[in-house]
């Protein structure tokens, strides 16, 4: 993939995260280069979703524990003894099923539907990174995370 095709993806997963996250947890989002990447850490929530139809591909979402927490918090209203891993993990799997929704709606003419899998949590939720794949780097809440989209879609 070129710079230029990598430049328009990292906008529209930019677009789409930034809309999640403001309407879901009504936090603002910025995309950063600074930092230290989430991708690998002990101390973070990993879950993706499979893109079926029309074109295959993966989205994952790699939140820091104690961010997801905050959401958690911000959303739910939850005390921390309620705030489960479960409780946890069912939030992050919304909040990444929302932003490949909003993904797939940016990139697809209007009458065309596409197939999202169901979120699968845990730490293999990372496919291997290669040529067709596009790590975005966030801050929200001065927290870092990351959303990665890879697969065929990339060729559309």
């Amino acid at each position: 993939m070129d710079n230029l095709q990598e430049d328009k993806w990292q906008e529209i997963i930019a677009a789409s995260v930034t809309e999640t996250f403001e309407n879901m947890a009504f936090m603002a989002v910025a995309r950063t280069s600074e930092g230290d990447p989430v991708i690998g850490k002990s101390d973070v929530l990993k879950t993706s979703i499979l893109v079926y139809e029309p074109c295959q591909g993966e989205f994952s979402l790699i939140l820091p524990i104690s961010f997801t927490t905050g959401i958690a918090k911000t959303i739910y209203g939850l005390p921390d003894e309620n705030i489960t891993e479960e409780v946890l993990l069912d939030l992050l799997s919304e909040i990444l099923n929302t932003i490949a929704g909003r993904v797939m709606t940016r990139i697809l003419p209007e009458d065309m539907t596409f197939s999202l899998g169901i979120p699968e949590p845990g730490a293999d939720a990372i496919l291997d990174q290669d040529s067709q794949t596009v790590a975005c780097r966030f801050i929200a809440g001065g927290e870092p995370f990351t959303v990665v989209a890879s697969g065929n879609m990339f060729l559309a």
